[in-house]
């Protein structure tokens, strides 16, 4: 049995198909991927190389908003669609399509449908984008992240959460998350007896709010550096600007461009900073790591921001607005809330206590489906 998981584009896109087959390899079925030609996918895809046997990459990109653009978008979806029909004449034993949203997934799922093998989506967002909107009409099966999101499907869905690798659906455990701890500690050089700020940019980077971070940061972190430390993942764009801001005032920060073993970061968070992609959503639910959320401000349906008022309305998060450009009113936003809650320990606690339960059986209900019908 060989199933095709079809995604990238983002590492929201390419990490839960990662969760999905350590669960397939467990049980003896040969998964593929299929992504884009992003180098953030063969980035990621090359440390988990071992789970698939082959990786397909298709040179589909994302609808552009110029005629032009959206020319482009279609003799490369059309291509993608050869190279998933190639794939497919190859193997004949691919008995499932697995598409994880976003413009990576759409060829595979649609050929998938043609071809007559069963196929699934996942939607980890809120509100579903473009991509799962259309490929809802190819599928057998829809997963999603909340039983609310139901309501932009025609088709029952089953609500799942968001698949994790095994590494950070551990960490739901408290005695294997101490245990991270200590290793982020030896990792990363930090102290013991210091709390931990995490700014998660993304995998590809997140400028605006990178350059907030840094702006504020640059004025409020003299007055809690005997209390906290920081970790700024920046993604591969921002790398050297951050770097270069924190140089200049003489701040001690922990700078990467990209690092894979999230279960690490976040354990090793008191505080964290970021987007609301589902997968961070997901992954600092799991951890039980107090966010404050700067959704990104150019989605159309502004998901991003229903994700985290999930967790904002819970108690566990804070929405800062983010106006894409780290101007005034954004920076002013966060250097309020961040200097609370670098200095209201009560106030962290709180939030920690705040998430609820949740679930990190998403990987094993979609494998269930897939090798079990």
């Amino acid at each position: 049995m060989r199933v095709l998981i079809a995604g990238g584009g983002t590492g929201g896109h390419i990490y839960p198909g990662i969760a999905i087959a350590q669960h397939l390899q467990e049980q003896g079925v040969v998964s593929d991927f299929a992504c884009t030609q992003r180098n953030i996918d063969k980035k990621i895809l090359s440390v988990h190389r071992d789970l698939f046997s082959e990786v397909v990459y298709q040179p589909v990109v994302p609808v552009g908003v110029s005629p032009i653009a959206f020319i482009k978008f279609l003799r490369r979806f059309i291509e993608s669609e050869r190279v998933i029909k190639d794939y497919i004449n190859r193997h004949s034993d691919v008995q499932a399509v697995v598409g994880l949203g976003g413009f990576g997934s759409v060829a595979g799922v649609r050929v998938g449908h043609k071809y007559g093998i069963k196929t699934a989506i996942l939607n980890p967002d809120f509100v579903p984008g473009r991509a799962n909107r259309l490929c809802g009409k190819y599928t057998d099966k829809i997963f999603v992240h909340w039983s609310e999101s139901s309501r932009f499907f025609k088709k029952q869905v089953e609500a799942v959460g968001v698949p994790m690798r095994k590494s950070i659906a551990d960490a739901a455990n408290d005695e294997v998350r101490n245990e991270y701890r200590r290793v982020a500690r030896e990792e990363f050089g930090l102290a013991e007896d210091k709390k931990t700020l995490v700014v998660v940019g993304g995998s590809s980077g997140a400028r605006s709010l990178n350059m907030a971070v840094a702006a504020v940061l640059s004025e409020i972190f003299g007055d809690v550096a005997d209390s906290w430390q920081i970790i700024h993942l920046t993604g591969e764009n921002d790398f050297t600007r951050v770097k270069g801001i924190y140089a200049e005032r003489n701040i001690d920060v922990k700078v990467m461009k990209f690092f894979d073993r999230m279960e690490l970061i976040w354990s090793i968070a008191d505080l964290a900073i970021c987007r609301a992609g589902a997968i961070a959503i997901a992954e600092v639910s799991v951890c039980r790591v107090p966010a404050i959320f700067l959704p990104y401000p150019y989605h159309r349906d502004n998901h991003q921001k229903r994700n985290a008022a999930v967790l904002a309305e819970r108690g566990a998060g804070i929405i800062v607005e983010d106006d894409g450009c780290a101007g005034e009113r954004t920076v002013a936003e966060l250097k309020t809330e961040l200097s609370l809650m670098l200095t209201d320990n009560l106030k962290l606690v709180k939030m920690r206590g705040s998430f609820g339960d949740v679930r990190t059986d998403a990987a094993e209900r979609i494998v269930e489906w897939i090798v079990g019908e």
